[in-house]
């Protein structure tokens, strides 16, 4: 079930990033005097689309497995909740040392190529493209992250993934059992699991925005090969990567900072 679902959310988030390239980023960067580049032929050339994605027979019948079994009865697992709530406790523990050693993976990969230029948040709204030099964008060195360290970025993003899911399913069963031990009341046991719940969102979405700029990037880079026109995307997004690894770096330290809820 698990590989089915995973290969679908793979599959629709290629599809993704590529219309987003062509409808949003690319008549972005137009509209800021940008030159043209047309993605129509790599769109068409995509094998999958979202619609066949999601009419695949084993997509179908993982979601009717999944609808069976939330209309299951849950009387028929008496006290479920409480086991329920102790085993998802120490998964929580273990998702969270994964999620410190992936981080500290990430920034040993990144101190070993401390030699390029360090580029730490942006969304395209903050970048002003009226004052930027067109010429200076499509000739300035591209700096992106190396191999090893794009490898850890999408290792401490899984990981950030995985804890903010299952942190999204325990969360209420922790509140409930706390409520019925008296460990915390109903109001600061909520409030402790939505805080932490916030931040770790937050910094799921700032290092996934970093990792979407890095792909545009080279997929500007790479249509340059035969279109020079690309070139100031490239260029363009690889100086908005500054920003956005600022951002990336202060929500993961806010988030190493909270308590846990569990």
């Amino acid at each position: 079930m698990s590989s089915i679902l995973k290969q679908t959310v793979t599959l629709l988030a290629d599809y993704r990033k590529l219309a987003y390239l062509a409808s949003y980023i690319e008549p972005y960067l137009q509209a800021h005097e940008a030159p043209s580049v047309d993605w129509s032929a790599e769109i068409e050339a995509a094998k999958i689309t979202p619609i066949d994605a999601v009419r695949a027979n084993d997509l179908q019948l993982t979601l009717l497995e999944l609808i069976a079994f939330t209309m299951s009865d849950p009387n028929l697992e008496p006290r479920a909740d409480k086991r329920a709530a102790h085993k998802l406790r120490k998964i929580l523990a273990k998702r969270d040392k994964k999620l410190l050693k992936a981080e500290r993976k990430f920034h040993e990969a990144r101190n070993a190529n401390a030699d390029s230029t360090d580029l730490d948040s942006a969304s395209l709204e903050n970048v002003n493209l009226e004052n930027t030099d067109s010429k200076s964008l499509q000739t300035q060195d591209i700096d992106l992250p190396a191999k090893d360290e794009k490898q850890a970025q999408y290792k401490l993003y899984r990981q950030l993934e995985k804890l903010r899911y299952v942190s999204e399913f325990a969360a209420p069963l922790i509140n409930n059992e706390n409520l019925k031990n008296k460990k915390l009341n109903s109001k600061k046991s909520k409030k402790k699991s939505k805080r932490f719940l916030k931040h770790l969102v937050k910094a799921q979405q700032a290092l996934g925005q970093q990792l979407d700029i890095i792909y545009y990037q080279q997929c500007y880079q790479h249509k340059a090969s035969t279109d020079s026109t690309a070139l100031y995307g490239a260029g363009w997004l690889n100086a908005s990567l500054i920003d956005a690894k600022k951002k990336t770096k202060k929500r993961l330290a806010k988030l190493k900072s909270m308590d846990k809820f569990w």
